[in-house]
């Protein structure tokens, strides 16, 4: 196995670890209930009436329709640079950690402190928004040219940040969500570049379908 694969499934595991941590730290340790739902009041008291039809349009980006729309952008850059299976292994990552998401919420779904004035469902954790959010920041890194990678990085990091500060702020998740969703994300990107890295070393040089 390429050391690049194994560095990204030891990772991985490493992720899976820490998830079920938050996800059991966020619903069954007294101290971090009450900083979670602490830093949603914090969150929700930035509330702006004025910023309230910003921050709904950026954080309905990540909601299904338009978020179909996005993730199609890496998916067509890959096919366009020529690397069908990178394309396909962003589109099964895009995939894999929204359904992952969606089947989590409502296994683990648990009451969690309230914030007063601000309910938020049981069935939060994780952040499909998040996971959204984060899942098309890696994957658009994954698909860029190498040249292009760290400008990539820096625009989508922010726009991963800019709509989990949005959804924060009109209180549809508490913080430990956006980490389950970002986690959530991190892990398949792993198992993708894992997967693309083990079929690298077994093609042939001159076949060599991409690089990540």
């Amino acid at each position: 196995m390429p050391r690049r694969a194994r560095t990204a499934l030891e990772a991985a595991c490493l992720g899976a670890l820490l998830l079920a941590a938050i996800w059991y730290a966020a619903h069954h340790v007294a101290f971090v209930r009450h900083a979670d739902a602490s830093m949603l009041s914090g969150f929700v008291g930035l509330d702006r009436p004025r910023l309230n039809r910003l921050t709904n349009a950026i954080a309905s980006l990540c909601d299904p329709r338009p978020f179909v729309f996005l993730a199609a952008v890496p998916v067509l850059v890959a096919f366009l640079r020529g690397r069908p299976r990178v394309a396909i292994t962003v589109a099964v990552i895009l995939l894999c950690a929204s359904e992952t998401t969606e089947l989590l919420k409502p296994l683990l779904a648990a009451p969690r402190d309230l914030v007063p004035g601000n309910p938020v469902d049981d069935a939060s954790w994780p952040s499909g928004h998040a996971t959204a959010a984060m899942s098309l920041c890696l994957c658009s890194v994954i698909a860029a040219p190498p040249r292009w990678r760290s400008v990539v990085a820096t625009a989508m990091a922010a726009f991963a940040i800019a709509v989990s500060y949005s959804f924060l702020e009109l209180g549809w998740h508490y913080p430990s969500d956006v980490l389950g969703g970002f986690l959530i994300a991190t892990e398949w990107a792993l198992l993708g570049i894992a997967a693309l890295s083990i079929y690298e070393q077994r093609r042939p040089p001159a076949a060599n379908d991409a690089t990540v």
